[in-house]
């Protein structure tokens, strides 16, 4: 691969719910600054019926070619033109998808939560470590963050860390629409910053108070507000797998943003968290 070349990786993806709809349709997309290719060649569903309306749905405003459709999980693993299989099952069912297939050699990204306790976890990834193939719990927020951090996130603040007095609040968010969540009052004007939440943003409003007072100047013909949209592509689940496709592409076998010590350091917490509210899942009353 020359060094202008973008990484490219070939997907299987097991799984057609909603969050392997998001995902798929933000790696196929057209992006002018993306830093890898992807290609879906195999989808596993539990029947051709479910692959195939997840194909149309996901595929309904594509131009790329679809994928090869299976009727299992087992025909996507062993399917030579697939690289990488992203696992979007229900996570009861992550530690024997992702055994699965790295048995057959594939690099894996696995949704979250990885497993469903600290141990099964651990068998995956001793698994994926034996094998000598990539894993990768899915955690877009991380690698999203991680790549923006150059520019102006994330900002650190000592206030915010706990060494002072904090409030714990709760929000509900009951439209579905863009709306106006926040108006910074200025002297010479207000900013409304326009989105579904504060964390996500879709636009702002600058709107500039008459002067009370005359000050030389030249009459410029423009209009007193304006609107800017920043365009982007997609909802930000690219970024996790341009991410594995430089990792794969480096040679590496976990991503430093989301290195799987840290997928164990979860494991542990949430069974701490389980433990304590005494929730057992069935399949570790089997054990």
């Amino acid at each position: 691969m020359s060094p202008t070349e973008l990484p490219s990786l070939r997907w299987g993806v097991i799984g057609t719910g909603r969050i392997s709809t998001m995902f798929l349709r933000d790696i196929l997309i057209t992006r002018p600054q993306a830093r890898a290719h992807h290609q879906v060649v195999a989808i596993g569903s539990s029947s051709i019926q479910k692959a195939t309306s997840f194909v149309t749905n996901v595929w309904e405003d594509l131009t790329v070619s679809k994928p090869q459709l299976y009727d299992n999980y087992h025909s996507v693993y062993n399917d030579s033109n697939v690289e990488i299989v992203y696992v979007g099952t229900p996570h009861v069912l992550h530690k024997q998808n992702c055994l699965d297939a790295i048995a057959a050699g594939k690099h894996v990204l696995c949704e979250k939560p990885f497993t469903i306790n600290e141990r099964d976890a651990k068998e995956v990834i001793d698994a994926a470590r034996q094998k000598g193939v990539f894993i990768m719990e899915v955690l877009a927020q991380s690698i999203a963050c991680s790549l923006i951090s150059a520019f102006h996130y994330p900002q650190k603040d000592a206030k915010r860390s706990g060494s002072e007095s904090m409030a714990i609040c709760t929000t509900t968010m009951y439209h579905e629409t863009s709306r106006d969540f926040c108006t910074i009052e200025g002297s010479e004007g207000t900013i409304t910053i326009y989105g579904l939440a504060a964390s996500v943003p879709s636009g702002f409003r600058i709107k500039c108070k008459r002067a009370e007072k005359g000050t030389p100047a030249k009459v410029v013909n423009y209009d007193a507000e304006e609107d800017v949209k920043f365009e982007h592509a997609g909802v930000g689940y690219h970024f996790e797998a341009d991410a594995v496709a430089i990792d794969i592409a480096a040679g590496r076998m976990e991503n430093a943003t989301m290195p799987l010590d840290e997928t164990l350091r979860m494991m542990s917490l949430m069974d701490g968290i389980r433990k304590a509210c005494g929730l057992v899942y069935p399949q570790e009353r089997e054990v």
